[in-house]
């Protein structure tokens, strides 16, 4: 893919950090946590255990980088979908930095997570609906499609210590990709 980009890419390079991050940090919390199994046990147990701390951290750096990462998209050329994208992915940020500060039996931890999980599926819809539009980015569209329908499948099929992954999984690499994109699409900033 040969980019003619001429700046503003550190909003998505800020979207790839979050994702990164994110799953790094949950990566080393699962190899600090000798009790949790895989598939078995929830992700709220490994973050309430004693490697939460790398779990938590990854939440809340994230969420900003997510937060600041989603700048870019709410003012880049105007477009409705990818406007909607980037204010629901700036508001998931802000809710993910909320679920890392609560704690899981707190009222607000789960309101948050509710809405981290609403917002984000939403900023799904978005994005598919401003790759599609004018056949802009089929490549980027078909994956955001693929991605919310292997989601919405293992919601259907698994239990929630998999499901759950399965989001997870599917939310970093869906993040990744938007950041990649913004990499390569050209900007429509003014500039004097």
């Amino acid at each position: 893919m040969i980019c003619e980009k001429k700046g503003g890419g550190a909003f998505a390079v800020l979207s790839i950090l979050a994702a990164s991050l994110f799953f790094v940090l949950m990566i080393l919390a699962i190899a600090d946590a000798p009790g949790w199994v895989f598939g078995e046990d929830l992700i709220e147990a490994l973050a309430a255990s004693d490697s939460g701390v790398y779990l938590r951290s990854g939440i809340a750096i994230s969420g900003i980088l997510l937060a600041f990462g989603s700048i870019g998209m709410i003012f880049n050329g105007g477009r409705p979908g990818r406007t909607a994208e980037g204010v629901l992915l700036m508001i998931s940020g802000i809710l993910l930095v909320w679920v890392a500060f609560f704690e899981n039996d707190d009222p607000i931890h789960d309101a948050a997570l509710i809405l981290v999980f609403m917002t984000f599926v939403l900023a799904l819809i978005a994005s598919a609906y401003d790759d599609f539009a004018e056949n802009r980015s089929m490549m980027f569209g078909s994956l955001t499609v693929l991605l919310l329908v292997a989601s919405i499948g293992a919601y259907a099929a698994y239990g929630p210590a998999m499901y759950q992954v399965v989001w997870i999984v599917a939310a970093v690499i869906w993040v990744m990709a938007r950041g990649v994109k913004g990499l390569c699409e050209p900007t429509i900033y003014k500039r004097k």
